[in-house]
């Protein structure tokens, strides 16, 4: 918002506007950062994910060989 003195005052004006930019920087790297972390969080997850994939597959193969084996001649 524009005060009298910004009216008056160039430097009022620059203030407020390095002021906000500032501001501005703050939020943009705030946001850059949890970005970060969701972009990790996903990564983890994905990951995970595939673990137990593999995993399960394991299981499988592990049911079947059991299987397999028991199986009379």
């Amino acid at each position: 918002m524009l005060c009298n003195s910004c009216l008056r005052q160039p430097a009022c004006l620059t203030n407020k506007l390095a002021s906000r930019d500032r501001n501005l920087k703050s939020m943009l790297q705030r946001l850059e950062h949890c970005e970060l972390r969701i972009v990790r969080s996903v990564t983890k997850e994905s990951k995970l994910t595939q673990l137990l994939r593999r995993l399960r597959n394991y299981q499988t193969q592990a049911f079947h060989l059991l299987f397999a084996t028991k199986q009379p001649k």
